[in-house]
């Protein structure tokens, strides 16, 4: 299986052409190409996203791989913690890998 990165994504529903954005992209760290899909929830249609970005840490406001802060102290681009992933809608997490696995690069 291929290594895995987390990323930030915009996204836009080819259906009713919604918007949203996620922390919870994955990308192949080999090629850069989006791993896995999340489903609109208003149409249920599958979309990639129309751009990803490296996640930035909210203390420095630096990009994961040049950030120098601890790990407890990170917090992703964009993170509401008030707002729970929504796993159903997560082609990753119905695939039966959990967004939440520790073997992902950040």
């Amino acid at each position: 299986m291929a290594e895995l990165g987390r990323r930030y994504g915009f996204f836009r529903c080819t259906g009713c052409n919604g918007q949203w954005e996620s922390s919870h992209v994955y990308v192949n760290n080999m090629t850069g190409q989006v791993a896995y899909k999340q489903k609109c929830k208003k149409c249920n249609i599958e979309c990639d996203p129309y751009h990803v970005e490296e996640l930035k840490c909210s203390i420095c406001g630096m990009q994961g791989k040049l950030c120098k802060c601890t790990k407890e102290e990170k917090m992703s681009r964009h993170v509401n913690e008030k707002r729970p992933h929504r796993s159903d809608l997560c082609m990753k997490c119905r695939a039966g890998i959990r967004c939440t696995s520790p073997n992902l690069m950040l």
